[in-house]
Parts: C-alpha cells; structure tokens; sequence
C-alpha cells in the first residue's frame, strides 16, 4: 500500500517531473528520481524474498506496471506536444508563403495600370468640360478681337496694381474733405467736425462720379462703333459740366459758410444760379481748381482700372481664367497619376524586401519543424530506454533476492508499449513548395527592372490624354 501511494503523489504531485504539454520543451524522465519516489529497490527485494513474481506468471507486476504508466503518459505527452507544435509550425509555414506576394509583384505594371485608368476614367468628365470650358472662353476672346479689329492683347491693371488705384481714389476723397472741411466749419454750426463731415460727403460725390463716367462713360470714345464713340464723347461733356458743377456748388457753399450766412445751403445755391462764376477770394479759386483736379484724377483712374476698349479686359481675364482652371485641374490629375506612380513603386520594392526576408523565414521555419521531428523521435527513444533500465533495475534486484525459485519467462522479454499516431513533421512537401518560392522570387529579382520599366510606360501611355487636352487648347492660341 505504501508503494501505491509513492506512486500516486509522484504522478500528482512533482510538476517538475512531468511533461507540460503547452511547454516548448521536452522534459526526459529522471530514472533516479523515479526510481527513489516508487522505492524500487525495496518494492523488488520485498516481492523476491516473496516469492513474487511467480515463475509461470505473464503479469507485471506493480512496481513494473507503475514503471510502463508513467513511459506510456510522457510519450503520449510528447506527441500532444508535438501536435500542438506542429499545428503553431504549419500556421507560420502557411503565412510565410509568399507565391501571392510574388505573383502580385509580377503583375505590379498590370495593378497599377488599372488603378491609374480608373483614376483617369473618374477625372475625365471634368478634365472635358474644363477643357471645353477654356476653348470656350478662347473662342470668344478671338472672335471679340476680329469683330473689334484688335490685334494686341488687353491692358489692365494687375491685382496689386488694381489695389494702389483704389487707394489713391480713396485718398483723394480723404486729402478733399481734410482741406474742404477747415473751409467748411467757418461759420458752421457743428464746427470743425461738422465741416468735415459734410466736406467728405461732397468730395465722395465728387471723385465717385467722375471715376464712374470715367470708367464707364468716358471709355467709349475708344470703341470701334460710331454711336458707341459719341456715347463717350457725351460722356466726357458730362464729366466737365458735373465735375465743374460739383466744385462751383463746393466753392458757393464754401463762401456761404466763411459769410455766416443763415442759410448756407440756400445761399450757395442762390448764388451758383446767379452768378456761378463769382468765386469771390483766392482761396475760393484754388479750392475751385482743387475740386476740378481731384475730379480729372478720379476719372483717369477710373478709365485706367481696365483695358480702354470696353468689354475687351473682361473677355481677355475670362479666357485667362478658365485656361488657368484648366491647366490647374490638369497639373492635379498629373500629380495624382505621380504620386500613384510613386506609391505602386515604393509597394513593388517592399513587396520584393518581404519576399526575400519572407523566404529566409520560411527556411527557418522547416529547420524548426525537422527539429520538431528529431527532437520527439529522440525524447520517445529515450523515454523507451529509461523504462528498460528501471525495469532491469527492478528485475536484477529481484532475482537476487528469490533464492533458487527462478524468474518469471517475461523478464527476459523487452517491454511492448502501446503504438502512438504519429503527426506528420515531414518537410519534403514543404521543401519542394521552398524550391518554387525561391525560384518565383529569383525570376521577380531578375524581371524587377522590367517591370519598373513598364510601370513607367504604363505612366506615360495615361499621361498622354491628358497632354492632348492641353495641347488641344494651346492649338488654339492664347
């Protein structure tokens, strides 16, 4: 019974003796260790002087059978380790593969091809109608020119350019009212505040009016029709009889001010119907040629915010505009192909670097599966061979102590053990598949400036519809 309950807590209860089946390592069974927890010595002394076992019996006994329990379980042991070593190899095996990597990078050109025509596809549209926008516009501009017997280009003010003018026209305003304004607050009510406001009111009415006709009215005296020319002539009398009203009403109201006049406005008036050319002092006269002055300023820059010739800046920053649209949407596209150029060859040369390392990997791997094989072959072995000497061991120490009764037929027989499934850790398969690997990735190594070639000619070819577009248009003059 002693013997049964050593057994029993070395199979429960020495962790360090038995086999984890999740551990990567093969634990071998210590002979000594084992044969010190079953008492082996002992057990075989007690049966032989016993008497046990009987010579005719084919039975193990219970020391041995304890022997042959624990060799079957540490070499089922091992094959479950093996399987589930197996199972993690087969998996890594698998995901090292790389005939679809090289297969891909194979057909790098193809993928790129097809991705640079749906991008070509989806932009297309829009390239036509931009294009057909910008022929348009071009067009127009060219038939503006025959019907006007234009043969330069439109003059206008750039951006900036347009900006200064403007601001020179606001200053006008500013520097009237300031020198108006002192004139003004003479005899006003509101004082020098109120002269002011009120000088800023006429001066905007001055400098706004003649930068309209000028831009507007003025201009027609270069226009190729007759009517249109004498539109602009009365225009231009419009701006001298306004201009020249608009600074007599400011001098009058002016002098109405400087008399203290109770009625400023009604006094100016009265006397601009009058006598309008009565401008009293000579700093009436000055103010007078001021106005004039700020007013002839205002209508030049109101002719030289665009091309003299009406209409003809408007239909020439059209043109330009939608070509500068067209152009801008054909350098995106052009970038966009670029830069998917760029990435389906940056992919291609990683898709190579993996191939390669993938394949190193993948050799390491069978060189871990074939270690798998040998090193379970050589645990089941030895676990084999440590059940032989514990036997022996028990055996030899049994006979010695029987006496003259001789020992049972078996103990000369070698220990049959339950036969195991082994799984399959040949590699042959495996090598075979390596072999074409490494003969795909040798033929995309040798191919691999073929294919940049051809993603390169796949480039070009897509470019080229977009490069007619533009040549398109160019054909067409600018």
């Amino acid at each position: 019974m002693k013997f049964f309950y050593a057994f029993w807590a070395w199979l429960t209860t020495s962790p360090k003796r038995r086999l984890d089946a999740g551990n990567p390592d093969i634990h071998p069974i210590d002979i000594k260790a084992l044969a010190a927890d079953l008492n082996l010595r002992a057990e075989a002394k007690r049966l032989g002087l016993a008497g046990l076992p009987h010579p005719n019996t084919q039975e193990l006994t219970g020391p041995e059978a304890a022997i042959v329990q624990v060799v079957e379980r540490a070499r089922s042991q091992y094959v479950a380790w093996a399987a589930r070593r197996l199972g993690i190899l087969n998996e890594s095996i698998s995901r090292r593969d790389v005939t679809s990597s090289v297969k891909r990078a194979l057909n790098a050109d193809e993928s790129f091809g097809i991705e640079a025509r749906d991008k070509y596809a989806e932009e297309k549209s829009g390239l036509e109608a931009g294009k057909e926008s910008a022929v348009i516009c071009q067009r127009e501009l060219q038939e503006f020119r025959t019907c006007h017997a234009l043969s330069r280009d439109a003059v206008y003010p750039s951006s900036s350019k347009s900006v200064f003018l403007l601001t020179l026209l606001v200053l006008c305003i500013l520097i009237e009212a300031f020198v108006n304004g002192f004139s003004f607050a003479e005899g006003n009510s509101s004082g020098i505040l109120g002269g002011i406001v009120q000088a800023s009111i006429f001066a905007a009415l001055n400098v706004l009016t003649a930068y309209c006709i000028g831009r507007v009215g003025v201009r027609q005296l270069y226009h190729r029709q007759l009517t249109r020319r004498l539109v602009g002539m009365l225009s231009t009398l419009a701006f001298c009889g306004t201009s020249i009203f608009i600074a007599l009403l400011i001098t009058h109201l002016r002098n109405a001010f400087a008399s203290g006049m109770p009625d400023p406005g009604g006094t100016a008036m009265q006397t601009l119907l009058l006598s309008p050319f009565s401008l009293g002092g000579v700093q009436s006269i000055v103010l007078f040629f001021v106005s004039i002055g700020f007013a002839c300023f205002a209508m030049w820059d109101g002719l030289a915010a665009d091309d003299k010739y009406p209409g003809y800046g408007d239909v020439q920053r059209a043109a330009i505009k939608s070509r500068q649209e067209f152009d801008s949407d054909v350098q995106a596209m052009r970038e966009e192909l670029v830069d998917l150029r760029q990435q389906h060859l940056d992919s291609f040369e990683k898709q190579i670097k993996n191939c390669q390392s993938g394949l190193a990997l993948l050799a390491k791997e069978l060189d871990n599966k074939d270690a798998t094989a040998a090193r379970l072959n050589q645990a089941v072995l030895d676990v084999a061979n440590s059940m032989e000497a514990l036997l022996k061991e028990f055996r030899t120490e049994n006979e010695m102590h029987r006496g003259a009764l001789p020992a049972p037929a078996y103990f000369g027989k070698k220990q049959i053990l339950t036969p195991l499934a082994f799984p399959s850790l040949s590699t042959a398969d495996n090598r075979r598949s390596l072999e074409e690997q490494e003969l795909l990735v040798k033929l995309l190594i040798t191919n691999e400036q073929a294919i940049r070639l051809r993603i390169q000619q796949v480039f070009e070819d897509q470019i080229v519809p977009i490069e007619t577009f533009e040549f398109t248009f160019k054909d067409r003059g600018a």
